[in-house]
């Protein structure tokens, strides 16, 4: 689902003085992209940095059982939808002619199977053969492209794992229940490890 309202991250960055825009945009909806896209250069002169991290981790379960219909929303956002924020933002960094940075979120599963996650797994690891296939169409655009698997973070879909406890591997649930006792991987290593490829 999309926020109606700006994420929290909005308040926090505008509290501490940050110019932030924010642009209500579905990723799996090309157009929209385009338009999120085309409102961010309008305020800002152009644009720089894509980083893609609409993510969902859904449905858990053998891959005999699971509904093709959710297997397949999980392809739409996660792979579909990385590949049109890229489709949208490409353009506008080229047309800026001062190259870009393109910074994609991978995840558990794209380096190994991953039994009960089949549609994380093999969207997360589309995920990855993009951004490697991408990095080398924009290159010569002076655009890097890079992704980041930033490992257990505790963010909702650790709260959508937990709540599906029969369909997920017992080690899966007990790495949920970690990283919702500990917090996981801080998102503040996240953030700086993307702004250091971001950077020059």
């Amino acid at each position: 689902d999309i926020a109606q309202d700006p994420p929290r991250s909005y308040w926090t960055l505008g509290a501490i003085g940050r110019d932030v825009l924010w642009v209500r945009a579905d990723v799996e909806d090309p157009e929209a992209m385009e338009a999120a896209v085309a409102a961010t250069v309008a305020a800002r002169g152009g644009l720089d940095i894509l980083v893609n991290c609409a993510g969902r981790y859904g449905p858990f379960g053998p891959v005999h059982l699971v509904d093709p219909g959710a297997w397949a929303a999980n392809i739409r956002t996660n792979l579909i939808g990385t590949f049109n924020a890229i489709r949208a933002a490409v353009p506008a960094m080229i047309e800026g002619g001062r190259g870009g940075s393109i910074i994609n979120l991978s995840g558990g599963g794209s380096s190994k199977g991953r039994p009960t996650f089949s549609a994380y797994a093999s969207s997360k690891t589309g995920v990855v053969r993009l951004t490697e296939t991408v990095a080398e169409e924009l290159r010569p655009f002076g655009i890097t492209a890079n992704v980041m698997a930033p490992g257990g973070v505790y963010t909702e879909m650790t709260e959508e794992l937990l709540r599906s406890p029969g369909l997920a591997t017992p080690g899966d649930v007990a790495e949920a229940e970690r990283i919702r006792a500990t917090g996981g991987t801080p998102p503040e290593r996240i953030g700086e490890l993307a702004v250091f490829l971001a950077s020059d």
